[in-house]
């Protein structure tokens, strides 16, 4: 994960601008580098345990990105799957034995009053259910294009991102994780390609 960290990092600074980074994005930016990071994470390591371990991770700390579980289901990663329960569950374990079931409730408490941000789909639409609703429907949508493993991380990320009950202008940066599954098929692509004009090469007859 840290070669996916610097690459993240090194990639926002690559970004044009011909304006600094608003104040709304500069303080978490460290925390939207390590969001893309584990996401590209696991897309890196689709199909193995790790991609679980990762998803597990981020959904322990925050729900939204439960909607890859949606991806992890429609392509039939199933040990990822369980590596991403197995992971959840150890944290929990950990975190009540640590500090007790309490300061969960108190959470869920303040989580209530302080309410939705402005920009999420609740704050929106004015409607309590509706960033639950988008998390719900975005994994359900994410699984059932398991056909196109691509678009279902796709989906997963889009959601996870739109149903954020806490969303505020650092967290559409996450968005930039979609580009992942394409930037891996070019990589592809271009490897093939190389591979390919190495074979012609050998072949040709030397004068």
């Amino acid at each position: 994960v840290i070669p996916l960290l610097r690459s993240s990092s090194r990639f926002l600074r690559s970004l044009p601008s011909t304006h600094p980074l608003p104040p709304s994005l500069q303080p978490c930016s460290l925390r939207v580098i390590v969001a893309i990071a584990l996401l590209l994470a696991a897309w890196r390591y689709r199909g193995h345990p790790i991609a679980g371990i990762v998803i597990g991770l981020m959904a322990s700390f925050k729900l939204a990105p439960g909607t890859m579980l949606g991806w992890m289901a429609g392509t039939r990663q199933w040990r990822g799957l369980a590596a991403a329960a197995l992971t959840g569950l150890a944290i929990l374990a950990i975190s009540v034995g640590a500090i007790g079931i309490q300061p969960f409730a108190d959470y869920v408490g303040v989580a209530r009053s302080a309410g939705p941000s402005t920009l999420s789909m609740s704050g929106l639409t004015g409607l309590p259910w509706a960033s639950a609703a988008t998390l719900v429907g975005g994994t359900a949508l994410a699984a059932c294009l398991g056909r196109w493993p691509r678009w279902s991380f796709v989906a997963g990320v889009v959601f996870a991102v739109l149903g954020t009950p806490s969303l505020y202008p650092s967290g559409f940066v996450a968005l930039l994780a979609v580009l992942a599954p394409f930037a891996d098929q070019t990589e592809h692509s271009t490897q093939t390609a190389a591979a390919t004009s190495n074979g012609r090469t050998a072949r040709a007859p030397s004068s």
